[in-house]
């Protein structure tokens, strides 16, 4: 182990799970309900990366799209993608086997995401990583993983995903 480097940190999305187009899909699909969707160039131009809120209130400053509705899309899309990663989120070896590697070596392995709690839980548990992990962060908050797996404490606020580590 490289005495200078203590921890590695992941992004979830597009790194360890490849799940940027499941978020697009989702919300389109939640959107479609109410006559709207996001083209794949504005999604990859404007879009991609952002957590849910911050679409709907460029969807609401560009498109008109209702505040009212923003709730109720939040809570569809989540619906949603939690129905494509039960069909789609598998264990990918690589993953596995580097992470495993890693912590061997002695490295605190963290994953950062602005996916919500629920939706981290879930597919780094189907994907066989989050056993792997240490610390997992979500908008600005740091949390432990449990040893026994059966819940999650709050660490403490962090100023950025990745900065708030190494500080």
């Amino acid at each position: 182990m490289n005495t200078n480097i203590k921890a590695v940190i992941f992004d979830m999305d597009g790194v360890l799970i490849d799940a940027r187009d499941w978020h697009y899909e989702a919300l389109n699909q939640a959107l479609a309900l109410f006559g709207m969707a996001i083209a794949r160039h504005e999604h990859l131009s404007k879009f991609d990366g952002l957590p849910t809120r911050d679409k709907l209130a460029i969807l609401t400053a560009e498109k008109g799209f209702p505040t009212a509705l923003h709730g109720f899309i939040n809570q569809l899309k989540q619906k949603y993608t939690l129905d494509i990663v039960f069909r789609h989120c598998k264990p990918v070896f690589q993953h596995e086997f580097a992470l495993s590697e890693l912590r061997k070596e002695g490295y605190r392995l963290a994953v950062a995401s602005n996916s919500i709690r629920d939706s981290i839980e879930i597919m780094l548990s189907r994907a066989n990583l989050l056993d792997k992990l240490e610390f997992f962060s979500l908008t600005r908050m740091w949390f432990r993983v449990s040893r026994h797996r059966k819940y999650i404490r709050k660490l403490s606020p962090g100023l950025d995903y990745y900065l708030s580590s190494v500080w």
